[in-house]
This record gives C-alpha cells, sequence and structure tokens, in this order.
C-alpha cells in the first residue's frame, strides 16, 4: 500500500497491508459524541453511528440502505421547519466542494442540533463523498436562554410592583412553551393563587387548592425548590386532584419575607411530564423566586405606605371637621358676646355651642356664687337647656379640682357620681366666679391629637373671656344703676349736691366703659376677628396664642417652589409690625443684594420666620428692644440671622431649646422650636442659636440655595 501525500489528502497514513480499515472506521464513529454520517458522490449513505440515529429516530441499517431522498424525509419527521431543511441540503448538493453548516430545531422531545458537512476528496482533489457531522446543542442552547431571560427580568423594571412580577410569570410561561405559571401564597390552610398567567379554563374561577392537597407544600414545608417530574409517581401527591386531573408536571421554588421565611412559591404546572426538567430548571426558577420575593416586599411596603397615608388623610379630614365645628363655635361665641343677656342667660346659649363643638351627648356649665353651686345642662337627645344643682359630693369634687384647665378622663370620682360625663375642667377666671364645664362623649381619642387639644383651649379660653365678659357687664351695668340712683338721690338731696356731681362724673365714666365695650361687640357682629383682638388687649391678649395656634399645626406634605427670600421676609416683618410697634420694638431688615432664592414651600417658611420673629418680641416684653434680621448668602446656602436684645437664654436650656414641650415661658407650650427645627430640616436646612444673658439672643437659620445660584440638586 502507498502513502498518499499528506500536502493532498489533509492527513498521513502508514502504509500497510495489516491495518483493517473497516473496523477503524467503525471504531471511530461509534467513539464519536456527535451524529456521522458518510454520503458518497451519489449522496447515498455508506456508513452512520449510532448517535446519528438516535438524534434523527432512526435504525442505523436502515440509513446506510436508505436514498438521500428517504434519509432526508426520515430527519424531516424530527424537524419543527422540514422544508428549510430540505432548501438548505439541496444548496449543498448543487455545490459539491461546498462546505457548510447550520442549526435545526427539533420537534418532540424538543431539541437543538448543530450540523457541519465538508466534502471527501480524493487524492486528485475530486469530491467524492461528504462528511456529515450532527452535534447535540439543546443544553448549550437551554443554557442561552435562561441566561437571556435572566437577564430580561432583571433588566425590567416598573414601579408598579404587580407589573414586575407579572413579567416574571410571564417570561417563565413563555420559557417553557406557554405552561401555567403561577404565585401562591400560603393562608393558614390554602394556597391562595396571588397571580397567575396561561391558567386551564376550567381553574381560572379556582381561588386557591387546600395546602395539604398543593405541590407547593413541599416548597413551603423544605423552603428549597421543588421538582416533581410525574406527581402520579410520587407517594405524597399521586392521589391528590391536580394530579388526577393530569397536571402531573411541577417545578416550584419558595418565595420568602426578607428574614428568609417562606410566604408561598413561585412556580410551573403542567401535563408535559415526558419532557424531562434538570438542575438548570431548578436554579432558573430560584432565580425568578428572589426577584418575586423582592417585588412582594415591595408591594407590601408600598401597600402599608398607602394605607398609612390614606389612615393620615381620612385623620386629617375628621380634624378638619373637627376643627371648623371648634372654630364655627367660637365665631358663634363671639356673636353671643355682642349680646345683653345675663349669665344665665349666656350659659344657656353657650352649652349647645360646646356640645356642637366637643361632639358631646351631654354639656354642663356649673358656676359658684358664694358658697352655692348652680348651672345649665344640656343634652343632645332633649335638645334643650335646663337648669341644674350638682349634689354636695360632686360639688366637693369640684372644689377640690382648683387647676384651671386640666381634664379628667374617665376619673373615679366622676364615675363615682353615676353621670354620663366622662371630662371635666374648671376654667380661669378672675373678676368672675369660678367656672366648670363637664361634658359626656361617647369616645374621647377625638381629643387627644395636639391640634384639637389646642383649638379646644383655645375655645376654653374664650369662654372664659366670654364669661367674665357677661359677669363684668351685669356689675357694670348694676353698678351704673346703683350710681344713677345714687346720683337722683343726691339731686334730691341739696345738702349732698357735691356728693351728686361727683357721682355723675363717676357714672359717665362707667357709661363710656359700657359704651367702648357694646361698641367693641358689636363690631364682632360683623368682624369677629376685630372684635377678639379688641377682647384679649384688655384680657392678657388672648390672641396672641390663636395667631400663632398654627404654627403648632400638623405640617402639610412640602410644596416645592421658588422662593425669593427678601420678599418672603419683607411679608413676615409686615405681619408682626403691629405687634412690634405694642412691644415698643425697632425692626432692622439688612438685605442680600444678590436677593437669596431657595427651593421650598413658601407657606412653611412664612409659618417659621413669622414664629421666629414673634419669639424674639416676646423675649424683648416688656421692656422693648431692636429686633434686626440680616439675609446673606455664605458656601452655597442662604443664611438668615434673627437677633433680639431681649435678656437672653439661660445656657442650660440651650441643649434642649429644640426638643417638644421644652418651653421658657410659663403659658407657652414648648412646640415653636420643635416646630421651627422640623420645617428647616425639612428643607434639607440647619438652625443655630447663641446666646448671652442681659445681651439677647442670635438665631441662625441655614437654607440650600437654588441650584442656579451656587447650591446643590437636592
Amino acid at each position: 500500500m502507498s502513502m498518499l501525500p499528506a500536502e493532498r489528502t489533509g492527513m498521513a497514513v502508514r502504509p500497510t497491508a495489516e491495518v483493517r480499515w473497516a473496523e477503524i472506521l467503525d471504531a471511530v464513529l461509534n467513539t464519536a459524541d456527535d451524529g456521522v454520517l458518510i454520503t458518497d458522490a451519489a449522496h447515498r449513505p455508506l456508513a452512520c453511528n449510532h448517535r446519528f440515529g438516535e438524534l434523527f429516530g432512526c435504525e442505523i441499517e436502515w440509513v446506510v440502505q436508505a436514498d438521500w431522498d428517504e434519509l432526508l424525509e426520515q430527519i424531516g419527521l424530527r424537524l419543527k421547519d422540514p422544508d428549510e431543511w430540505r432548501r438548505q441540503m439541496d444548496g449543498i448538493v448543487a455545490q459539491p466542494y461546498r462546505q457548510g453548516h447550520g442549526e435545526l430545531a427539533l420537534g418532540a422531545p424538543e431539541g437543538f442540533v448543530l450540523w457541519r458537512t465538508a466534502p471527501i476528496r480524493s487524492a486528485q482533489g475530486e469530491p467524492m463523498g461528504r462528511l456529515w457531522r450532527f452535534r447535540d446543542i439543546t443544553e448549550q442552547k437551554k443554557r442561552e436562554r435562561i441566561q437571556q431571560i435572566l437577564y430580561e427580568v432583571s433588566t425590567f423594571f416598573d414601579p408598579i410592583p404587580e407589573k414586575n412580577y407579572m413579567f416574571v410569570l410571564q417570561k417563565l410561561s413563555e420559557f417553557y412553551g406557554g405552561t401555567t405559571a403561577a404565585i401562591t401564597m400560603r393562608d393558614k390552610e390554602m394556597m391562595i393563587f396571588k397571580a397567575a398567567i396561561n391558567v386551564p379554563e376550567w381553574a381560572r374561577d379556582l381561588a386557591g387548592v387546600p395546602f395539604e392537597e398543593a405541590y407547593c407544600k413541599r416548597v413551603v414545608s423544605t423552603n428549597r425548590p421543588v421538582l416533581l417530574q410525574n406527581a402520579l409517581q410520587d407517594g405524597e401527591f399521586h392521589h391528590v386532584p391536580l394530579a388526577q386531573l393530569g397536571l402531573t408536571r411541577y417545578l416550584g421554588a419558595p418565595v420568602r419575607l426578607q428574614s428568609g421565611q417562606p410566604l408561598g412559591s413561585l412556580c410551573i404546572l403542567d401535563s408535559q411530564s415526558d419532557r424531562v426538567l434538570d438542575e438548570n430548571d431548578t436554579q432558573l426558577i430560584a432565580l425568578l423566586a428572589m426577584r418575586v420575593s423582592t417585588e412582594l416586599e415591595r408591594e407590601r411596603v408600598i401597600t402599608e405606605r398607602i394605607a398609612e397615608q390614606k389612615a393620615a388623610l381620612e385623620q386629617r379630614e375628621r380634624l378638619l371637621q373637627q376643627s371648623r365645628q371648634i372654630l364655627d363655635s367660637l365665631n358663634q361665641g363671639l356673636q353671643l358676646l355682642s349680646e345683653s343677656v345675663s349669665p344665665r342667660q349666656w350659659l344657656q346659649r353657650q352649652v349647645p355651642l360646646l356640645c356642637q363643638a366637643f361632639f358631646a351627648d351631654s354639656v354642663a356649665l356649673l358656676a359658684r356664687t358664694g358658697d352655692d353651686f348652680w348651672g345649665i345642662e344640656w343634652r343632645e337627645a332633649e335638645s334643650i337647656a335646663r337648669d341644674w344643682t350638682p349634689s354636695k359630693r360632686m360639688a366637693q369634687v369640684l372644689e377640690r379640682l382648683a387647676r384651671p384647665r386640666v381634664f379628667t378622663w374617665n376619673a373615679p370620682s366622676v364615675r363615682l357620681w353615676q353621670v354620663h360625663y366622662h371630662a371635666l375642667t374648671r376654667l380661669e377666671t378672675r373678676s368672675a366666679p369660678p367656672l366648670w364645664l363637664m361634658f359626656g362623649a361617647q369616645t374621647v381619642s377625638a381629643f387627644e391629637d395636639p391640634l384639637i387639644k389646642l383649638l379646644i383651649d383655645s375655645l376654653l379660653k374664650q369662654i372664659a373671656i366670654g364669661w367674665e365678659l357677661v359677669w363684668t357687664r351685669q356689675s357694670l351695668e348694676t353698678a351704673y344703676e346703683d350710681l344713677k340712683n345714687t346720683q337722683e338721690q343726691l339731686i334730691r338731696q341739696e345738702k349732698l349736691a357735691v356728693a351728686g356731681t361727683l357721682a355723675a362724673s363717676v357714672a359717665h365714666d362707667i357709661r363710656n366703659i359700657i359704651s367702648s365695650l357694646s361698641l367693641s361687640l358689636a363690631v364682632g357682629e360683623y368682624d369677629p376677628k376685630r372684635a377678639l383682638e379688641e377682647v384679649r388687649a384688655q384680657l392678657d391678649r388672648f390672641t396672641v396664642l390663636v395667631h400663632r395656634l398654627l404654627v403648632y399645626a400638623r405640617p402639610r406634605l412640602l410644596a416645592r417652589e421658588r422662593v425669593d427670600l427678601t420678599d418672603l421676609l419683607e411679608r413676615v416683618l409686615s405681619l408682626i409690625m403691629a405687634q412690634a410697634r405694642i412691644g415698643r420694638v425697632q425692626v432692622h431688615f439688612h438685605r442680600s443684594r444678590n436677593r437669596p432664592q431657595v427651593v421650598g414651600d413658601p407657606h412653611q417658611l412664612e409659618h417659621l420666620f413669622v414664629n421666629m420673629c414673634l419669639n424674639a418680641l416676646q423675649a424683648m416684653t416688656p421692656d422693648g428692644g431692636h429686633l434686626t434680621l440680616r439675609l446673606r448668602k455664605q458656601r452655597g446656602y442662604a443664611c438668615i440671622a434673627i437677633h433680639d436684645t431681649g435678656k437672653g437664654i439661660p445656657p442650660e436650656r440651650l441643649a434642649t431649646l429644640f426638643e417638644p414641650f421644652q418651653s421658657g415661658h410659663s403659658e407657652g407650650i414648648g412646640l415653636g422650636l420643635y416646630s421651627c427645627r422640623n420645617i428647616v430640616e425639612a428643607h434639607q436646612g440647619r438652625i443655630e442659636v447663641e446666646s448671652q444673658l442681659g445681651a439677647g439672643t442670635t438665631f441662625r437659620i441655614w437654607l440650600p440655595l437654588a441650584a442656579d445660584q451656587g447650591g446643590q440638586e437636592r
């Protein structure tokens, strides 16, 4: 046997007559991992291995006896697109020297095959046949598809969590050929379908299945992925309805809380038990279940936040309604002050207003003149005001309640009376007899809100003011009548002419007082706010607290817009200028030439600076002084310095100055500076304070400038 030239054949062969080439060819073909087919120049099959037969479902003995067309037809039975395969082969046959390759998509069972072919040439280089190789790339294609679905799922995001986990279900179902994909959640003894796709028609109305009959039971119990290739062959689930209905293939992975505790599963469910799943499928569904867990946790957080916001809005609406009723009672109380009524008549007119303001079933106002208690009671069910005299035991309890404006909720002493009142307070009075308020309500929780408490406190103060005014007016009118009678007697008695003249003069002064009060109260019918300002100027400046009340209200949601601080501070100074004149305080405003601007809520910023300025004015009461505001830019911030020449703040109070319920005034509530700090921090700013006893106090507020003025984007 002669040796063939290596440059002509691409290989070298030792010349020998002892080599059995048929056996060598058989060994080579059967040890190859690929399917191998050799055809001659006429495309007749000459040889093939067992792997070729396995790939295309044919006997290899039949292959070497079939002609080309028969072989193509047999291979086409395993392909999803046999026509395309035949077109490709026609092109190969038409060009004997051509090499070729491509992919074939197999039908059931599904798979992918990579084919390659090259001509077999003679020593002279002429084509004498063709070598075909067919490699099963099903696992490779599956891994590529898994990587693709994981990439698509990881890059997909929607603000709504449901859209994200529904996208996962869609991709999972598509990956397994449109099978049923679902997210199940355990609810006591049931597995509930939270979401599903491609559900069989007979199961679309099914909300869930019993936990003991659900394949997901094993996932939740073990907290691990579970593969059931054929549930009919599983000792635990072969008898459950799903298996009996033909849904025998199951693959699921646990959906977990952040703590790792299983909530349910992400799973696929179908009848394709003949299509084998493997570890790659288990890893895929476990990774997808992690994404679903993340979205379910995000959905839970969003749902809780929405519920909290809804509850907050509902609470705010209730508070708004309560505030309106209290303010309406305030306004009606002001109008009542303009009418000339006796103290008893005033109490009769006041109790239904209080019943409305407190949402109460009953209200009683009790007074003490001398040693006697008397009062007026209003019961909403009867809608009538009637006289009411407390028992001696109740009178003793009222005497012990000496501190003004203290509520006693469901106190034991109240229950001992065996009456339907739940709250009791003594109103602060000075020149009028003591006055107690009692009311009964189905619930007192509505009065626990700070804003409502402040409004109620304002209402109680107004009641006390009204009581003193009514009582003082009656006293003045009585005194006027007495003096008038005295004057008449003195005139009739010429011996007392000088005393009569003096009495007339005093009576004239009293008449002027009554006229001034009547005029102020008459104005209240058309301008309640102005009348209230006149009253508080005479009775402890009541309206100052009402004016500052809005600062302590629950802050609204921050609305951001561009704010010119120069304009804002000028508006603030115009609001407090009248108060400054009353307190003998001179106001100075040093503006910045470049007009600093910030991004924030103009209403909250206005409340901030009004409150800071009112605090400064109060610090200089009653001696007066100077209030100085300085506005400048510094290192990306607008700095607003507010300086007063008051008596200063003790060093031991500086550490807790901005904490709630810390006040340096006996009448203060201690929420003003706390509210100011919250507003500043909500605008990403900070607030500082410097104080020296006897020299005054300086507050500096730093707010980030707008981006185009040197600030940073926030």
